[in-house]
């Protein structure tokens, strides 16, 4: 008895008993698949398949009995691939991730513990950078990924060539003062009311206004930016100090350790944030760079995510990314 053989009479199953489709699934000439059924029938005395003419219809009682047999080994022995894989993976590689500082401290460590315990001797490397840093060690292939935020895509699109990336998880802006801030009491009706305050708020990596700034200018508003930083938990501490109002992203408060300041939600004026998993289109993915990617995007297991590069690949649009 042979894999080959076992490999070729699930095929058939799956494929509807179809010889022509298990052999294009298997990469193999339909009459190679028929002898290894063949032969394996041969083996054990009596037929898998019924049939009619040439043709396979279904299965024998034989059949029946030993295909959940057949799925266990074949199971198996692709469980061994994996591991093989993973174990190579684990002398040779470590993995690169670039990611702003939000990000990487209040939603990449959560991923970190599984990652660990599959991968328990590869290191894991982040590097904290601005989106256009980020994009820029991508296409230079300084980094496996790079994890980002951004409203709109457009500032963008030049850097973002040659990257292949995929909407994550989204986040929305909150302000947070202090609780003896006038804006402590209730929340602002209108940005024209936030903007009577010095705001403390992330730097923007491109060259043009942010998505706060461009909300405020559509309305006719000119807020004074006090400070700028990559960091939420300066900004915090900058709000602390009574420097001005804070913009950060709800993740970035917690309830119990930001107790101090009272924080109130700006969806009524600005868009949701999305955030992106990118990587450079010539990178070879390997088995740990699937298990990272569907990590931080939902769905995105093996399959799902060969296929839309294969979309990519041969020029048609992926009309986005949907599992």
């Amino acid at each position: 008895m042979k894999l080959r053989q076992l490999q070729c009479v699930f095929a058939v199953v799956q494929n509807g008993y179809s010889v022509t489709a298990a052999s294009e699934a298997l990469h193999m000439s339909q009459p190679a698949v028929s002898k290894q059924i063949k032969l394996f029938e041969e083996m054990l005395g009596m037929q898998v398949f019924k049939r009619n003419s040439k043709s396979f219809v279904g299965l024998t009682p034989l059949g029946d009995a030993l295909m959940p047999e057949i799925d266990r080994v074949l199971v198996g022995i692709e469980n061994i691939r994996q591991l093989g894989m993973r174990s190579q993976e684990e002398r040779f590689s470590q993995l690169h991730i670039a990611t702003t500082n939000t990000l990487a401290r209040y939603r990449l460590s959560d991923c970190m513990p599984y990652m660990h315990r599959i991968y328990p001797h590869i290191p894991l490397n982040i590097i904290e950078a601005t989106n256009i840093q980020i994009l820029e060690m991508l296409r230079n292939q300084e980094v496996d990924f790079g994890w980002f935020s951004a409203m709109s895509l457009a500032p963008y699109q030049v850097s973002l060539r040659n990257l292949i990336y995929l909407p994550a998880m989204g986040w929305e802006a909150v302000m947070v003062v202090p609780k003896e801030h006038p804006l402590a009491q209730r929340r602002p009706s209108s940005l024209a009311e936030i903007s009577c305050y010095p705001l403390i708020t992330y730097v923007t990596s491109h060259k043009g206004p942010s998505g706060l700034m461009t909300a405020m200018n559509e309305v006719g508003l000119s807020p004074r930016i006090a400070v700028t930083a990559r960091n939420a938990d300066m900004i915090k501490n900058y709000v602390r100090q009574g420097l001005g109002v804070g913009i950060i992203a709800d993740m970035a408060y917690d309830s119990e350790a930001d107790s101090d300041l009272v924080m109130w939600s700006m969806s009524e004026w600005l868009d949701q944030f999305q955030t992106y998993l990118a990587w450079n289109e010539d990178k070879r993915l390997r088995p740990i760079h699937y298990d990272f990617i569907e990590q931080i995007v939902p769905g995105a297991n093996k399959e799902a995510v060969q296929q839309f590069i294969h979309k990519l690949q041969i020029g048609r649009d992926p009309e986005g990314w949907v599992i």
